[in-house]
């Protein structure tokens, strides 16, 4: 077995194709990507493919109306996208849950505060058996967000005590265990939210309680793997208004019990916050492509702070949220559930599935919730389901991501990012990424490669290299569509389609559609 796949393209100068966007022709291209078959820098981190459930509206619709039901319609949906990690019970929806209310038989449950509409209440039908139940089902870990805002660190402990020792009574009255690993203390304490003012607190008040919690919670189960929300000062380009500064350096100096991992919501990208702001969809698409650099930024950030706040500790990164955002309430509120969204989630887990020190990362969300959701049931028959762009990827990198990650180098054009929002300007963003892994067994290995093309307008053309011999089989699919951000036919135009292979062996001549995501399966035979 050669040590290098490279992907080659094969055009000369002159001779490229070209896409013609009104007046102006654009060449395509030309770049070459080296996926290294015998340098694997380690094994796929699955936990990286994690998504958030609410409690509120049953579970974000996963369950039948007025039932705690799983609906067979979200659940078939759900086991095929698999997530990894299910965090529960928000968000914001998590500061005024009490999990006490979500137990037990539907007589027994009681009535949960709405966070977003002071005073109003809904029944807590997705509860705590029903996410151990459907974590269960799909193989997921859950990870349970505690209350510090409203909550006591004994209502916290307690629910340690419940899932993790005694168990918890479901619908049905039996009790299920399933023990609980991840935890997290509040959602986003660094933040004053508008909706709800009288819930601010400041960092060395969260810092005080995220220690108790810490502690009652380790009193029940000290193998507990706990977390505690940071926020950097600045987000992208600035700092937000309702952030509270010096939050992290101060919940860092001033909780002295054991932190296993740091949260972060850094990837809420590009979020156009001021209406006066004009900009193209081109351009907007061009900024979202540079935002996984301003992450990665915001994570050697965090890690200075770790450096400084905690030496010695083994505190790892995660990401609890994370989602394409524009506007809210505005006319580009719809981009998230477009191609344009779901490219950019595919960037982000690019890096994420390369970040070695990153322990999991969570999709907002898994269904309906506004725009959010990669799948809907807002459909005109309830018992429908539609699969939304993103959940494409995110079911891509599901396959893509067993065995190895393999070393890859992208060689080629580059564009100049503009500033947007809460995104500054970048330099040199390279117009295509890849992702790559290597699954071996007895009948041989199985080359996988996700390659993203940033580009808005114009085609790749390349060709991929290996070793000589026939492939025992060679998939290729793409994601594209003919606008990036077409809010109107974001429903059923956006699917994976499979894509011709001229060759059965190397090279293999490949075009990348404009905006597009390209999955290569490539079957290489036996390894001996």
């Amino acid at each position: 077995m050669v040590a290098a796949i490279a992907l080659v393209a094969p055009l000369a100068a002159g001779a490229c194709a070209a896409t013609v966007t009104g007046e102006v022709t654009v060449p395509a291209p030309a770049f070459d990507v080296r996926v290294r078959l015998l340098d694997p820098t380690g094994p796929v981190n699955r936990a990286v493919l994690g998504s958030n459930v609410q409690w509120v509206d049953a579970g974000d619709r996963l369950l039948e109306p007025g039932s705690t039901d799983l609906s067979p319609a979200a659940l078939a949906l759900v086991e095929e996208v698999g997530p990894t990690v299910l965090r529960y019970p928000g968000g914001s929806q998590g500061d005024t849950y009490r999990w006490t209310l979500g137990v037990g038989t539907r007589a027994e449950r009681g009535e949960g505060e709405l966070y977003f509409a002071r005073g109003r209440t809904q029944p807590v039908l997705f509860g705590t058996p029903e996410l151990l139940a459907l974590s269960e089902r799909i193989g997921a870990e859950p990870l349970i967000t505690v209350n510090a805002t409203t909550g006591s660190a004994e209502e916290a402990a307690a629910w340690v005590r419940a899932v993790n020792r005694t168990g918890v009574r479901g619908a049905d009255g039996d009790t299920i265990r399933r023990p609980v690993r991840y935890w997290e203390v509040d959602n986003e304490p660094y933040l004053k939210q508008d909706a709800r003012p009288e819930l601010a607190m400041s960092a060395s008040e969260y810092a005080r309680r995220a220690s108790a919690f810490i502690r009652a919670m380790r009193a029940e189960d000290p193998s507990i793997v706990v977390g505690v929300p940071l926020r950097s000062d600045t987000v992208g380009a600035i700092m937000l208004e309702q952030q509270t500064p010096g939050f992290a350096a101060t919940v860092l100096a001033g909780v002295p019990e054991r932190i296993d991992y740091v949260a972060l919501h850094n990837a809420y990208f590009p979020f156009l916050w001021n209406p006066r702001e004009s900009l193209t969809d081109a351009e907007i698409f061009r900024a979202s492509m540079g935002a996984a650099r301003v992450v990665e930024r915001d994570f050697e950030q965090t890690r200075a702070l770790l450096r400084r706040h905690r030496p010695g500790e083994d505190v790892r990164l995660a990401v609890t949220e994370y989602s394409p955002l524009f506007t809210f309430g505005r006319e580009r509120d719809g981009y998230i559930a477009t191609l344009g969204g779901a490219l950019y989630v595919a960037d982000l887990l690019r890096l994420f599935a390369t970040t070695p020190d990153l322990l999991l990362a969570n999709h907002w969300s898994l269904s309906d919730n506004w725009y959010f959701g990669s799948m809907s049931s807002q459909l005109p028959s309830s018992r429908e389901v539609e699969r939304r762009p993103v959940f494409h990827v995110l079911r891509a990198f599901g396959e893509v991501l067993h065995g190895s990650l393999l070393a890859t180098e992208v060689d080629g054009p580059t564009f100049d990012a503009p500033a947007a929002g809460l995104l500054p300007a970048q330099e040199g963003v390279p117009r295509v990424a890849a992702i790559a892994t290597r699954s071996d067994s007895a009948g041989g290995a199985v080359l996988r490669v996700l390659l993203l093309n940033r580009d808005a307008q114009s085609p790749a053309r390349l060709e991929l290299h290996g070793p000589a011999g026939r492939l025992d089989s060679v998939v290729r699919r793409e994601l594209a569509d003919s606008i990036v951000y077409d809010v109107s036919r974001a429903r059923s135009s956006v699917r994976w389609r499979p894509a011709d292979v001229a060759d059965d062996a190397f090279p293999l001549r490949l075009e990348l559609p404009p905006h597009s995501l390209t999955w290569i399966e490539a079957r290489l035979g036996s390894t001996e």
